[in-house]
């Protein structure tokens, strides 16, 4: 199946879908959760997924929408606990952490990697309904959290913070008049040690409850520093969650929130691949777990999140305000390069303060017509400040651009006013045949000033955007046993100000936002008994002024420098299957093949020219992907309760990380995730009071790297330089093979 064509596979799926729609055997939920429950449980068939992505919840199974859904028990079970660990189980979704303080998401293909405060992302991260404010601000622990769903495509008609990607949804337990306490240990290899807790319970009989959750997490570095001789990259990091849930009367639900992380784990180690040895450092070592750095990182990040949420229940519908806060400190001191002389350091300083509020209706799920309005406003004052001072080694290509002791400023301040009204209305035209409409429209202003000291100077600036963004979706189920629809939505990003571009008025003047068409066609069924589930999605995006940020390696300019590419398109197809054949196995495998190349992208060059980038693939976008697991659970006689265990395995082909494709093959290589293997097993008490859980996560320790921006001119002389073969990278990979065992402990 990897090697046909997308014309084929769409073929045969579509044949397959058909197939399974034609069976008359009576069928329940989507795509079940892969911890499997009780054996008793299982009788009936996989468990139904309730979501809220259409802004009430709604079966998995009947909701018309591309995603993926992780359960608390497989987040808990899984040890699925940061979002690296996510994307290796939902098509179609690509995570890259810098840093434990820097990630960057794509979906389908799109994604900026520009922690710059004038640009967005085109996919939005929101918990409990509040978007988090940027790259600096999307790491939280996946502890405490009922569910996670990624939503594909296009959301802006339901949401409030605009995505064109799509959307990461998570929503944290909540506060309950149910008294209950939960209790974690973790120990594992690199000493790693993690203690979280969970209490809830009423203050107020029936009228007010609270909850408080934590997670510390400590962990020794396993990066080898072979010129300081110790080990780099430990992890040190502090949450915890406050909740308040007032019910007044039946009708109205107040949730009080809030949150606070604490991390000053060692962040941007400098790790390098090449293609060659640099004469003038013949020493270097290579490889994942190996740093060649004379001076260590020192980071700290703060995050402080409050929201409100207010809902009011009426014969009507329900009316839900939505208010928030976010504030991100981050600091770091740093060696870019990761060299044994220290030819560049960093000093950066990231602050964001955001204000959000967003107000919905939602009408009542009965009769024909239903429908969802709202509306949308967020304040966000983002700043970054880096200071680079250069030490360059006589005869690099960098000692002929920087003097020794040169310094650069690269600072930016950006304020975003962003306002929308969104709505989502569907009509039932006949029993089972439903025609969905949608609309937003997005007005979006920023102001800011840029400098990169000592040369250039924006002076303030300011630029407005506007767009409307439609939805179409009709979606057909005659019967429990399956759904089909077609979507057309149009998304938008606005556009922002490039803080590394190279002259006054280049700083001053924005790139334009970007848009996007979507087609999708979609089915999900359910069968044999209720025993097995299928999601699949075909998609097309047409995409107009994609944003793309390259890395200019060049020592005079040494930034990310975002600019718009004319059109591209991403093409794929999308397969989620889960299958009970008896009740206490549970098999589950996804599959995601994806085509994203641009169509029009003309890249001006130094000496004057301007190369085309059309055919090109887009970075960070697999062409395929597959995730295959399995999950047991069966009675032990000897001790009473259950055995749990299971097993996941995933391939995903390699990465582009640039837009000229030019990377050489033996440094592509290593971005793929060929063989990557967890396994877990554990045993559960008959009461679900305690239970043990033994994990080891990527235990054939497949290496993939994840990251690699072109450092060469710091390294290479001259001549080196000037060879097209000779390339030095700075590089991050994914996680060594890590492993341990979890008590858990509940009342």
């Amino acid at each position: 199946m990897l090697g046909i064509s997308l014309d084929s596979k769409c073929t045969i799926l579509i044949c397959f879908v058909t197939a399974m729609m034609a069976s008359q055997s009576a069928v329940t939920g989507a795509w079940a959760q892969a911890t499997p429950v009780e054996a008793h449980d299982k009788e009936a068939g996989l468990q139904e997924i309730i979501v809220t992505a259409t802004r009430r919840e709604t079966k998995l199974s009947e909701t018309p929408i591309s995603m993926s859904v992780v359960t608390a028990d497989q987040i808990e079970n899984q040890r699925v606990v940061n979002f690296a660990d996510l994307e290796l189980a939902v098509p179609n979704f690509v995570f890259t952490q810098v840093t434990r303080q820097e990630t960057y998401f794509s979906i389908r293909g799109t994604g900026v990697d520009n922690d710059t405060p004038g640009s967005d992302a085109g996919v939005s991260v929101f918990i409990d309904g509040v978007p988090r404010t940027g790259v600096h601000d999307t790491t939280p622990d996946l502890f405490d959290l009922q569910s996670v769903e990624v939503l594909r495509g296009p959301q802006g008609t339901l949401f409030g913070r605009n995505t064109t990607g799509g959307a990461v949804i998570m929503r944290t337990i909540a506060p309950s008049f149910d008294p209950a306490f939960k209790g974690q240990v973790t120990y594992g290899n690199y000493n790693l040690i993690e203690v979280n807790g969970l209490a809830t319970g009423p203050l107020i009989s029936n009228v007010l409850a609270g909850k408080v959750s934590f997670l510390l997490h400590d962990r020794d570095g396993y990066v080898d520093n072979v010129v300081q001789h110790r080990e780099e990259g430990r992890e040190k990091s502090g949450s915890a969650r406050a909740q308040l849930l007032w019910r007044p009367d039946d009708d109205v639900k107040v949730t009080l929130g809030g949150e606070y992380l604490r991390d000053t784990s060692q962040s941007r180690l400098g790790l390098i691949e090449s293609s060659f040895v640099p004469s003038l450092f013949p020493t270097l070592q290579f490889g994942p777990d190996v740093t060649n750095g004379a001076m260590s990182p020192q980071a700290s990040d703060t995050s402080v999140g409050l929201f409100a949420n207010v809902g009011w229940e009426t014969g009507w519908g329900a009316l839900t305000s939505i208010s928030g806060y976010r504030s991100v400190t981050s600091g770091i001191f740093y060696a870019p390069l990761g060299d044994p002389t220290t030819e560049l350091t960093a000093n950066q300083t990231v602050k964001d303060r955001q204000y959000t509020e967003e107000i919905h209706f939602a009408s009542t799920l009965s009769g024909r017509f239903n429908w969802v309005g709202g509306l949308f406003f967020l304040h966000l004052n983002r700043l970054d400040d880096t200071l680079y001072t250069a030490f360059p080694v006589p005869g690099t290509a960098f000692s002929y651009a920087a003097p020794y002791g040169a310094m650069s400023a690269h600072d930016q301040e950006v304020l975003t006013t962003s306002k929308a009204v969104f709505g989502d209305a569907t009509y039932s035209l006949l029993e089972g045949l439903d025609l969905t409409a949608g609309a937003r429209y997005s007005w979006e202003h920023r102001s800011g000033h840029s400098e990169i000291t000592p040369t250039e100077d924006s002076g303030p600036y300011a630029a407005s955007w506007s767009a409307f963004t439609p939805k179409g979706t009709i979606s057909y189920k005659p019967n429990k046993q399956w759904l089909t629809y077609a979507t057309v939505s149009k998304g938008f990003t606005s556009g922002g100000f490039d803080a590394g571009a190279d002259t006054s008025a280049g700083l001053a003047t924005p790139f334009k936002p970007e848009s996007v068409v979507n087609y999708e066609l979609g089915g999900k069924v359910v069968g044999l008994d209720r025993r097995f589930s299928l999601d699949t999605a075909i998609f097309l995006a047409d995409y107009t002024n994609l944003q793309r940020t390259a890395f200019d390696s060049n020592p005079a300019v040494n930034s990310y420098h975002t600019t718009n590419a004319g059109k591209a398109r991403v093409k794929g197809i999308e397969v989620e299957a889960t299958y009970l054949p008896i009740s206490w196995l549970t098999l589950s495998a996804n599959y995601a093949y994806t085509d994203a190349k641009y169509r029009e992208y003309n890249v001006p060059q130094n000496d004057g020219t301007v190369v085309s980038y059309a055919g090109n693939l887009l970075p960070q976008t697999p062409k395929q992907q597959v995730h295959v697991s399995g999950e047991v659970a069966v009675p032990w006689a000897v001790t009473g309760g259950m055995l749990l265990g299971g097993a996941d395995y995933t391939y995903r082909s390699q990465i582009q990380f640039v837009d000229a494709n030019d990377t050489p093959q033996v440094i592509l290589d290593k971005t793929r995730i060929n063989g990557f293997v967890n396994v877990h097993a554990g045993w559960r008490s008959t009461s679900e009071k305690f239970s043990v859980n033994l994990f080891a996560r990527d235990i054939t320790n497949k290496r993939a790297l994840v990251s690699f921006p072109d450092f060469t001119p710091y390294f290479a002389t001259l001549s080196e330089y000037g060879n097209p073969a000779d390339h030095v990278y700075l590089s991050r990979y994914t996680p060594p093979r890590t492993f341990g065992v979890t008590f858990t402990v509940r009342y």
